[in-house]
Formats: C-alpha cells, structure tokens, sequence
C-alpha cells in the first residue's frame, strides 16, 4: 500500500494508484468539480492570502463518501509549518509566517490520518 504526501491536491484526485494523499495549504481554487479518488487531508490555515482555505472548504464539502478530511488552523496562514518564516516576511507580495501551534497540531494530524489509512 502507497501513502502519498503530495503538494498539491489535483495530484491526489488524478493518481489513484496511491492510498491517501495529504497536502498542506493548496491551491484548492483551481480545482472547482474535482473528485478526489483516495482519502486525501487539506491542512490549511484560516487567514492564509495565498491559497485561501475557503475554496479547500467548497472542495472538501463537496467531495462524495468524506473522501476529503479537511483541517483549517484557526490564524495560521500560508507556510504556518515552516519555522523559517518566524515572525512573518513579505515574498514576492505574498505574507508568510509560521505559527507553532498550527504546525505542531498538524504534524499529529498528519501522523494519525497517515497511521488510519496504513492500517486499513
């Protein structure tokens, strides 16, 4: 059995050759009518600019069989997981900044969806 951890969730909704799939903040609005074909986690931050969490909501909610789990940290923003960006920067007109709250939560929910979809 594959797990795959994948940038992005259009990846998950084509390869279905892979068990589950797991993203962090991705680009949910380009993908309106995706079907994911694997269990597929959206980890994402509620104040995030760059790929903003309501469009991984509408694909998370409109997904058949719960195929999408979907976790939105409330205040973390885009790249909340990488302590590199401590404190906030400005990037190419994009706001990151890790919250350790945010990352040290997914990184539970990351090891037990993981640890659910090996073991089923």
């Amino acid at each position: 059995m594959q797990i795959a951890s994948l940038g992005g969730v259009s990846g998950a909704a084509a390869n279905a050759r892979f068990a589950a799939a797991a993203t962090f903040y991705p680009g949910c609005a380009g993908l309106p009518g995706a079907r994911l074909q694997i269990p597929t986690l959206i980890l994402i931050g509620a104040v995030d600019t760059v790929t903003p969490a309501a469009a991984c909501e509408q694909l998370a909610r409109s997904q058949p069989g719960g195929e999408a789990k979907l976790i939105v940290y409330p205040g973390a923003g885009h790249v909340f997981d990488d302590p590199a960006f401590r404190g906030g920067r400005q990037l190419m007109s994009m706001w990151l900044e890790f919250d350790q709250k945010a990352a040290a939560e997914s990184k539970v929910a990351l090891r037990n969806f993981l640890a659910a979809e090996i073991g089923r």
